[in-house]
């Protein structure tokens, strides 16, 4: 089975996004993990207390990351199409080519 990768970052563009992975997906019988990457703020302070702050920050990103991505997860797993969805820390390019490579994906949609 062919594996797609849709990273989405839940803006408009999104949209765009999932409806292509999802006709390319039904298009192929392939399957489609939806990735999300939480960027983590960059800070430069001297002051430990600004670092939980960072920690906080991501982790309510981290939450409500899952709900969006649950959401969407729904939304494509109704029209048939296999659906996981994958959610990660870090730079979004290296991140996205780091995923795209340990699932083996065959094709990314942005």
């Amino acid at each position: 089975m062919k594996t797609i990768l849709a990273p989405v970052d839940f803006s408009t563009s999104s949209t765009s996004v999932i409806d292509t992975a999802t006709e390319l997906a039904t298009a192929l019988s392939a399957e489609i993990v939806l990735l999300h990457v939480v960027t983590p703020p960059i800070v430069a302070s001297e002051y430990g207390l600004v670092m939980e702050n960072v920690s906080e920050i991501v982790a309510a990103a981290e939450k409500a990351s899952t709900v969006h991505l649950t959401k969407m997860l729904q939304s494509v797993s109704d029209q048939g199409v296999k659906t996981r969805t994958h959610q990660a820390v870090g730079s979004p390019v290296e991140t996205i080519l780091q995923i795209a490579a340990e699932e083996a994906c065959d094709y990314i949609v942005m």
